[in-house]
């Protein structure tokens, strides 16, 4: 009997329209956002718990964090997440300013990824309130940068959309949907195996970076030994230096 294929993980339509050039800076971006992240991470005055764990894409512990204003939806998104087998365990808020002050607050591993779901009340509201949201949410990506960002809305047409905000790179789900919960673990998983991705490469390039000066390090001793040998010792140094 011939094996099911595995349907691949399906990505979030994306609006960004970006050429090879801005997926390159974005690349760069992305590594840059890492950075600061981690060094952030590591500065809080208490250590936090562990976060999920387990996952195939990912050595690293994923924490998730559900900002929703709403107690009885806040609520029922925890229990939902308990049932899953990766996301179990969740932190949530009444809104984007606690979460930022939790963030500052404890010390989280390195190696780690933050996943944000994220009510969306810009929606019926006031200018003011809504230039108040946006200038929480700026706050939340200087905080950490790397953080992925799933927003639940009811206003988008397409159902799983990864647009450019004035927070950086958002998904956009819309709750309404039936399948709505389904589409936000979907896209968790696929921000888990990117955010890996890029971790890796971060790695490597620290790794690189270490291997490049400790090469020249060793150049410059060969160097110096060579000269006050007068050569006799290493050789690095042409022999007519010393005639």
């Amino acid at each position: 009997m011939a094996k099911s294929k595995k349907k691949p993980v399906k990505k979030p339509v994306s609006h960004s329209g970006l050429t090879k050039k801005k997926l390159k800076a974005r690349a760069a971006e992305l590594l840059a956002n890492h950075a600061i992240s981690i060094v952030k991470r590591v500065k809080g005055k208490t250590k936090h718990d562990k976060g999920n764990v387990g996952f195939k894409q990912t050595p690293c512990e994923v924490f998730v964090f559900l900002v929703i204003a709403n107690e009885q939806l806040r609520e029922s998104y925890q229990e939902k997440f308990k049932n899953t087998r990766n996301f179990k365990k969740t932190i949530a808020f009444e809104n984007v300013e606690q979460l930022v002050q939790y963030l500052a607050e404890y010390k989280f591993p390195k190696m780690s990824i933050f996943l944000a779901i994220i009510d969306h009340f810009f929606e019926n509201v006031s200018e003011e309130e809504k230039q108040q949201g946006i200038a929480a949410m700026q706050k939340l990506q200087q905080q950490d940068p790397s953080m992925e960002l799933i927003m639940l809305t009811g206003q988008h047409e397409t159902t799983a959309v990864k647009v450019s905000t004035h927070f950086g790179l958002v998904t956009y789900i819309r709750k309404t949907d039936v399948d709505s919960f389904k589409l936000i673990l979907n896209n968790m998983i696929v921000a888990v195996h990117e955010h890996d991705k890029v971790r890796k490469q971060y790695d490597t390039k620290q790794i690189l970076k270490k291997i490049s000066i400790a090469a020249g390090i060793a150049l410059v001793l060969m160097v110096v030994i060579d000269y006050v040998t007068k050569g006799k010792l290493i050789g690095v140094l042409p022999y007519t230096l010393f005639q």
